[in-house]
């Protein structure tokens, strides 16, 4: 037997039954949002003399993607169904009253889950919310007797009429963010010299990189930037530093920004912090002794974001027996933002008495920045 041919019949067979699993499960799942249930929703059966009926329902979800104003939400939306394979009645007990009564059950669990996915959306949870529902079902089936009283299933049924039609006003989002933030970004830079030290170097371009950590208004930016540039006239009156000479030029910073404004699109951070600094070539005279100006000072700068995209990854793991993850780290639930963030800084340097000056860094890249999504009472 040849293995290949062998392990894609496997497969191929292995497919096709969990897909026929599948749609088998879904064909029976009857969701409240179906119509009104009828007695063909129920499995007959009639050798049951003791019992009367029964009809089995559960909570599932499933993941949706929906714009609110300018921010995109990513979350389970819950519904109630009813399995028809597992709810089932004994025929000689089929009544308009009995059926009456389990739709009213079936109203009450819908009320439950939405009352449950309001409370979700603005990032609560109830640990009494289901004891509660449980409450409310009891109290209904203890006061109709089971199906036997039909005034007051008309009472309940007005009750979830009126109920539904409140809980119908649409989903209300807002999530409550957590006190830390983490960000990255990657983009273009470049380097002007005004001062002396722009008589010897041409500005520099190149890329660079960073790390954004916050907590609350507080951020800690982490920033390298590598450029390329050239030399203008001899320096030094030597062969080392010649015309047009390629150099290379690095930087890096560690600073303490603070949030001044955060808006729907912009979000405005000056900062101040160390800088490094560092010009360097070969050195064509001693080739194990690169040419190399290395100089520490403070930075001042400021950083700007223009949010392109705002996303809410909402993960139900936690909170209700219902496996869901859409979240980027640890499945956590989690809000980012998209930016285009444009950074300006200032430093000076001093490497000898005729070359020295301030350095101006312009740097454009696109960011991502996300802070977790707090669960609580």
């Amino acid at each position: 037997m040849k293995l290949v041919p062998f392990l894609l019949r496997y497969f191929t067979f292995l497919f096709f039954l969990i897909f026929i699993n599948e749609l088998s499960a879904q064909q029976d799942i009857r969701k409240w949002s179906d119509g009104k249930l009828t007695w063909a929703d129920f499995q007959e059966k009639p050798n049951y003399i003791t019992s009367k009926a029964k009809i089995e329902t559960g909570i599932s979800h499933y993941v949706e993607k929906k714009k609110f104003n300018d921010t995109v939400v990513v979350g389970p939306i819950f519904f109630i169904y009813m399995d028809t394979m597992r709810s089932w009645i004994n025929p000689i007990f089929k009544s308009d009253t009995m059926l009456r009564f389990f739709q009213v059950g079936f109203d009450l669990s819908e009320i439950h889950i939405r009352g449950y996915q309001r409370m979700f959306d603005i990032g609560k949870y109830d640990t009494t919310f289901w004891n509660n529902a449980d409450l409310e079902m009891e109290r209904f089936e203890r006061e109709v007797k089971n199906g036997k009283s039909m005034d007051v299933i008309e009472t309940w049924e007005k009750y979830v009429s009126e109920t539904l039609k409140k809980l119908d006003t649409g989903r209300v989002v807002n999530y409550r963010l957590g006190n830390f933030g983490y960000g990255i970004h990657i983009g273009f830079a470049t380097g002007l010299f005004p001062g002396s030290l722009g008589n010897t170097f041409n500005p520099a371009y190149g890329a660079t990189f960073g790390f954004d950590f916050s907590y609350k208004n507080l951020v800690l930016f982490i920033n390298g930037s590598f450029y390329g540039t050239s030399v203008k006239p001899n320096y030094n009156e030597g062969l080392s530093w010649y015309d047009g000479k390629s150099a290379a030029y690095t930087t890096g910073d560690l600073s303490l920004g603070y949030t001044v404004y955060d808006g729907a699109k912009f979000k405005l951070r000056p900062y101040l912090g160390y800088n490094f600094t560092e010009f360097s070539s070969k050195n064509e005279l001693d080739k194990d002794n690169p040419l190399m100006f290395t100089n520490n000072n403070v930075v001042l700068g400021l950083s700007a974001d223009y949010k392109l995209k705002k996303k809410y990854h909402i993960n139900a793991n936690g909170y209700i027996n219902i496996p869901y993850s859409t979240g980027y780290f640890f499945n956590y639930s989690e809000y980012v933002e998209t930016s285009l963030k444009a950074k300006l800084s200032l430093t000076h340097v001093e490497f000898s008495s005729d070359l020295k000056g301030y350095i101006i860094n312009l740097s454009v890249s696109i960011s991502g920045f996300g802070r977790f999504i707090k669960f609580g009472y």
